[in-house]
């Protein structure tokens, strides 16, 4: 059976007693728990990671681990159980790709914790749809990106390919290449050296190329406006459109849209 792109399958809270213990056993899903108060440690093979509160930390897919609470100060952690075809790629941006524990900087600390906490709830009382919970597993993960330049094991190929998709599937919207970087893993100014010497252009001259390409292809169907087209290519508006048709085309969009129906009359 296939699986879904993400699923998140249970979440809860275990507030242990002291010196209670949990395996050495395996799970059949992802778990991402968050140490609310409290200590204890988990030991994955030979390695020991002594944890406390606003620790974050991931158990993966069968994969042997042991959970000790604190004898004095045992802890309590809310967790989520997930899988899916993404997940180990949306893993693989954040900080527990190379490492099974983290702990968020103060601000996202607070809103993991806030996020995570109220999936336990709902899952709990039941008052979820299972999309909402898959949409509070994205938050998650997206708290603990990285950021920093290089963070991603890929080449400058991968790199590319991913930014040109993201601009390929959102040229409609207000795309920043602030938020293109963000969502590649690397910093603007590694994206732009990038882009210049695979594409010999900016981020920015791809994005308005590709909204080009977009209305040039609605003119030559002759099905649309070029105000309808103006809009559905992503610029802000004709006049827009009509400022970047000259530069890159040495012509207007209605002389294009113009030879493109003489040439379909012939």
């Amino acid at each position: 059976m296939e699986k879904d792109s993400l699923t998140v399958h249970f979440c809860g809270t275990t507030e242990c007693e002291p010196a209670e213990r949990f395996g050495p056993g395996m799970r059949p899903h992802y778990i991402l728990h968050m140490v609310l108060k409290g200590k204890g440690i988990l030991q994955k093979g030979a390695d020991i990671y002594h944890l406390e509160q606003g620790d974050v930390f991931l158990t993966v897919p069968d994969e042997m681990a042991y959970y000790e609470a604190d004898e004095y100060e045992p802890w309590q952690y809310v967790w989520a159980a997930f899988d899916g075809e993404d997940a180990p790629e949306l893993i693989g941006g954040t900080f527990l790709a190379n490492a099974c524990t983290v702990n968020p900087e103060n601000e996202k600390q607070d809103r993991f914790r806030e996020r995570i906490c109220r999936m336990a709830h709902d899952f709990q009382s039941q008052d979820y749809h299972p999309q909402e919970l898959t949409g509070g597993l994205l938050t998650l993960l997206g708290l603990l990106m990285r950021e920093e330049p290089g963070v991603y094991e890929s080449t400058k190929d991968e790199y590319l390919d991913r930014a040109k998709r993201y601009i390929e599937e959102n040229y409609n919207y207000d795309v920043r290449i602030w938020d293109l970087s963000k969502y590649v893993g690397i910093d603007r100014s590694y994206l732009y050296r990038i882009f210049m010497e695979r594409e010999h252009m900016s981020p920015k001259q791809y994005l308005t190329e590709c909204r080009l390409r977009v209305a040039k292809k609605m003119m030559e169907s002759g099905k649309y406006t070029l105000t309808e087209t103006a809009y559905s290519s992503g610029f802000v508006d004709m006049e827009s459109m009509e400022y970047h048709f000259k530069q890159c085309e040495n012509m207007t969009p209605q002389e294009y849209f113009y030879r493109m129906q003489m040439k379909k009359r012939k």
